[in-house]
């Protein structure tokens, strides 16, 4: 089945409505798409069809989506069998879009944005869970996302949150776990460009390559300070990836923590330990106030990088209080 919605319309998937055997749903320009807690829409596999157009077994939107607590998968869950999933296209409507409580499996690119805006209070990507996807999150083309928050992305294929040339403001509180031995994945977090997230409380473990990999530019921050100047501590746990616990390529750095005395360090307070060969690789990054499981100067592979004052015990440990959510797509 093809559905489209035409431009100037809106289209309610209600809760319990179950939709199967999707082939292509396109939310043309000027269109919405509205899809209600508990609704269930399964696809038609990419292999099951060929034609040109808006991606096979697919949700391809230009218009905007809004869609909190639904269902997304294929028609069946054999590990060789996967939809398209949602692309959202060059689409900047004036009332942004929202992804959130929502479950995504079994497609090649569970959400994709390309020259695409979720921005705006309480909007942005806060899906439930991705699981079993070739690449769970993907922002391209210059998209601008203030927010992605407590996403569950667990036994995918390949890189977890992947930021190529595009905005991301905040990147906090998600689990990126890959753990399967068929599947395994690359990077928990890679950034590719000039983009310069907030990266806060995110657990990052059982990738295949690195926990979080800069390049071509790419600065994240790993904690900073609020609009008060006020410090904002990392606490994130980059944990038991296969190769490097953060990397650093091609003119990039990171910003991983910088002391200015006990009650003034910005960032730091990150748990970066037990990754397979080095837990930072790369020169150019600020990175004190961390714990690295043993003395930074043997873990980290290039020295140039500032890693002193580091901690001497494991701030995961501690009680963290979450960074800030909305608790709903509408919420101002």
């Amino acid at each position: 089945e093809v559905i489209t919605v035409g431009a100037n319309t809106t289209l309610n998937i209600q809760s319990g409505v179950v939709l199967t055997h999707v082939y292509k749903l396109v939310v043309e320009s000027g269109a919405t798409l509205s899809i209600a807690s508990g609704a269930q829409l399964k696809f038609k596999s990419a292999t099951d069809v060929e034609d040109e157009g808006p991606p096979k077994g697919s949700i391809s939107v230009l218009g905007r989506i809004y869609a909190d607590g639904a269902t997304f998968t294929s028609d069946t869950s054999a590990s060789n069998f996967y939809w398209a999933g949602i692309y959202v296209v060059n689409s900047n409507p004036s009332g942004s879009n929202c992804v959130k409580n929502c479950k995504i499996s079994h497609c090649k690119f569970g959400l994709t944005l390309y020259n695409s805006h979720f921005e705006g209070a309480g909007n942005g990507i806060f899906l439930d869970s991705i699981s079993n996807c070739l690449n769970p999150i993907r922002l391209t083309g210059g998209s601008h996302v203030d927010a992605i928050g407590g996403n569950h992305l667990l036994d995918n294929i390949e890189d977890g949150i992947v930021i190529y040339e595009s905005y991301a403001g905040r990147i906090y509180d998600n689990e990126i776990i890959e753990h399967s031995t068929s599947h395994g994945g690359r990077d928990g977090l890679w950034i590719h460009g000039s983009a310069q997230p907030m990266v806060l409380n995110n657990q990052i473990r059982k990738t295949t390559q690195d926990g979080i990999r800069c390049e071509n530019y790419a600065y994240p921050y790993l904690g900073g300070w609020d609009e008060y100047g006020s410090p904002i501590h990392g606490y994130n746990y980059i944990h038991d990836n296969a190769r490097y616990g953060v990397s650093i390529f091609t003119g990039s750095g990171a910003y991983l923590g910088e002391y200015f005395g006990d009650d003034w360090i910005y960032g730091g307070y990150n748990t970066i330990c037990s990754n397979g060969t080095y837990q930072l690789y790369g020169s150019g990054a600020l990175a004190q106030s961390n714990w690295w499981g043993v003395d930074p100067d043997l873990e980290c592979y290039d020295f140039t990088s500032d890693t002193k004052q580091y901690l001497f015990g494991d701030p995961y440990y501690q009680v963290v209080a979450p960074a800030f959510r909305y608790s709903s797509c509408e919420e101002r």
